[in-house]
């Protein structure tokens, strides 16, 4: 018995530190050397016409965010799926309880804070915090912890899959 099949498909790879290439970070207002992930998802995912998945260990760009819940309100079966330890917007943050996590909460808090006056508004909530902009968009946010798993908080996939016919695969948190 032989099965023949064929199959097309293309490898798209892309670098940081790509000599080659460089950015400037919209948020930060930071210059870059390397391949805009943030760039590559969004042009990826706007492709989609009946389903986006995303399983992320850490999403903060606000406007991948923005562009998935324009998908749900067009009618695209959107998903994510986070890491518990990660699944909060900056209003709802949890203390960190090991080394480096107080950190995290700090960058985010100050991210989000456009006009660094040390207040979050909704407007900046709206603007920069890319778990509010799902939740508020209604997008299905669960994490390692949901239903019965208890979550051992070490989820690190980093991957979309887009209308199941192509897969994202990233080493980057989307931050």
């Amino acid at each position: 018995f032989s099965l023949m099949t064929t199959t097309a498909f293309a490898v798209e790879t892309y670098f940081n530190y790509n000599p080659k290439s460089q950015y400037k970070e919209p948020y930060r207002d930071i210059t870059r050397q390397g391949d805009n992930l943030e760039a590559v998802l969004l042009r990826r995912i706007k492709s989609a016409k009946k389903s986006v998945y995303v399983a992320v260990q850490e999403f903060r760009l606000p406007s991948l965010a923005q562009e998935l819940v324009t998908l749900k309100k067009a009618g695209v079966d959107v998903r994510v799926i986070l890491e518990k330890d990660y699944n909060f917007d900056v209003l709802h943050q949890r203390p960190g309880t090991e080394e480096g996590e107080g950190s995290d909460h700090r960058e985010l808090r100050a991210f989000v804070d456009m006009n660094k006056n040390g207040k979050i508004e909704v407007s900046e909530l709206e603007a920069r915090d890319a778990v509010y902009i799902l939740n508020k968009g209604r997008v299905p946010v669960i994490d390692d912890g949901s239903g019965s798993n208890a979550g051992p908080g070490l989820m690190h996939h980093k991957f979309i899959i887009i209308d199941g016919k192509a897969t994202v695969v990233t080493t980057a948190n989307f931050t």
